[in-house]
């Protein structure tokens, strides 16, 4: 197990604080909202830039140090070939090299290509920033709760 969020990449990924406006986990994919403040990312296969909550080590809080609501929140905005150790979102299983987009809930989830009919006249909203991050690892989690893992940022 790491014992940081940046695993590579530290001196090429931007550094950044924002107040919580919900409960973050050091490793979950964060979004600002409509205040300026950060969140888990919220919309499921949706664009997301790579911005990762880290731990505060300013204050010796280690990966496992949930912030609160309203603290002061540390996290990187990763570039292309970070290693982040972020999160996996239950059920989930991937195997390296997998494409990973937001699960909706602040973790990763396995990319999937969304399907259009053509010929149909449905409607369809196509992310063109929803792959974030690759697998580094294989991991099947059947935890019954995010689980974390090594990935890259692509």
């Amino acid at each position: 197990m790491a014992n940081t969020i940046t695993l590579k990449g530290k001196k090429i990924s931007l550094r950044k604080e924002a107040d919580a406006a919900a409960a973050i986990t050091p490793g979950q994919l964060l979004e600002e909202d409509t205040n300026g403040e950060v969140q888990p990312h919220s919309t499921a296969g949706g664009s997301a830039q790579p911005a990762f909550a880290i731990e505060n080590g300013m204050i010796g809080d280690d990966i496992d140090v949930d912030y609160s609501v309203g603290d002061n929140v540390h996290y990187r905005v990763f570039n292309k070939g970070a290693e982040v150790y972020a999160f996996l979102a239950n059920g989930e299983n991937v195997s390296i090299g997998d494409l990973l987009e937001s699960d909706g809930a602040g973790a990763l989830q396995a990319y999937t290509a969304q399907a259009v009919d053509e010929g149909g006249t449905g409607t369809y909203t196509i992310y063109d920033n929803a792959i974030v991050v690759k697998a580094k690892e294989a991991l099947n989690n059947t935890s019954g709760s995010p689980s974390r893992i090594k990935v890259e940022v692509v």
